[in-house]
């Protein structure tokens, strides 16, 4: 069942706003709340512009979007006839709908839930996959389209010290995509002991001789610490360490999760449960616990780790979908490609590198480093 949220005025295609934080009608220009579209949905009274059937399929829209099957009557029928153009590996991944606008037959990998039509660009969400286990506790909705996400990414190619100047000038991205990415938070509860050795180093002069002297001691610590919100993506196709490194993200702008809010965008379902992910965030929190141990010792020199006892527990974990900008930008003939925040404009990639302006830092910063070296001998009396 594909899902449109259509003008509850004119009927015309709507698609959510993020300056606004409403959805607007590209017909009539209407602005709905999500909570507002919602509630159309839910009241067949209040949801103008929708025939009966459109409704009722809105209302139900969480039922198998596949039944009519990839190639036929059922998935389970096919058996590769003739002029098929996927194998039986690929309908495992791929799934056939009709643009409810247009009417376009559309094939989608599994995974997404929510996308738009590539012939009349008419968003459209994949109820199906957003539903039972499926249905997503919370959403941080995109906080700026795509004109400010361009206009946030120009500006931190300007920032760059080595970036070319070609790069910097640039305006135009090769290709932009918003998307929501499937993430799991986790509460957590740690708990446990630390036996450890700290060292406090003193050095003193006596006489013409100069003392280190190293105290060493004998350090405990138990503990039961909380973290609340351990965020995780839940993707396989996302690089671990480029969404962690997207981090923070301020769970104020935390929402119940309402299908208002991905119209226009790309949306995927998750590929690990939270499960599947404890192993990696309780790597997470196990280091942050460790180095919350270490804070408390801020009055030794060092502190060596000899024993520990660190339990993990999960107290509570919620299903999000959270806001991501896709860069790819062709420099040279070579594509770079670019990751943001789509909360709070934060930018990570590997930009283009000037080459003439490495060296030329190098070669100032050798300078300046000479000019002081020579300043301080000759304050000194002697020569350089």
């Amino acid at each position: 069942m594909v899902l449109e949220h259509k003008c509850p005025l004119c009927g015309g295609i709507m698609n959510f706003n993020p300056a606004k934080a409403k959805l607007v009608c590209e017909y009539c220009d209407s602005e709905f709340s999500p909570e507002e579209v919602e509630d159309k949905l839910k009241d067949p009274n209040a949801a103008k512009g929708m025939s009966d059937e459109e409704l009722k399929a809105a209302q139900e829209g969480m039922g198998d979007v596949n039944t009519a099957g990839l190639f036929g009557e059922s998935e389970a029928n096919y058996e590769g006839g003739q002029g098929a153009t996927f194998s039986e590996e690929d309908a495992d991944n791929m799934v056939q709908f009709c643009c409810e606008a247009c009417g376009a037959v559309l094939v989608t990998d599994k995974n997404i839930a929510s996308t738009t039509c590539s012939y009349c660009d008419s968003p459209m969400i994949i109820g199906a996959r957003l539903s039972g286990e499926l249905s997503p506790d919370i959403i941080i909705p995109f906080k700026f389209d795509k004109k400010a996400a361009t206009e946030k990414f120009n500006e931190w190619k300007r920032k760059g010290m080595f970036h070319p100047k070609e790069f910097k000038k640039a305006t135009k991205v090769k290709e932009l995509k918003g998307q929501y990415v499937p993430f799991w938070f986790f509460d957590l509860s740690s708990d446990g002991e630390i036996e450890a050795v700290g060292t406090k180093v003193r050095t003193y002069t006596r006489g013409n001789y100069r003392y280190t002297e190293t105290s060493y001691f004998d350090v405990g610590r138990r503990f039961n610490l909380t973290f609340n919100d351990l965020p995780a993506d839940a993707s396989e196709r996302m690089d671990d360490k480029v969404m962690d490194m997207l981090e923070p993200f301020d769970k104020k702008d935390f929402v119940p999760f309402s299908t208002p809010y991905l119209t226009g965008f790309v949306a995927e379902k998750y590929d690990y449960n939270d499960k599947a992910l404890f192993k990696r965030i309780h790597g997470r929190a196990t280091k942050y616990t460790t180095d919350y141990i270490r804070g408390t010792c801020n009055q030794y020199n060092s502190i060596k780790i000899n024993r520990s006892n660190i339990n993990i527990t999960p107290d509570r974990t919620r299903y999000a979908l959270l806001p991501i900008w896709f860069f790819n930008y062709k420099y040279k003939g070579e594509m770079y490609s670019f990751t943001m925040n789509g909360q709070t404009g934060k930018v990570i990639g590997k930009p283009p590198i000037s080459k003439p302006k490495v060296v030329g830092f190098f070669f100032a910063s050798t300078g300046v480093l000479f000019a002081a070296f020579s300043l301080l001998s000759m304050l000194m009396g002697g020569g350089f």
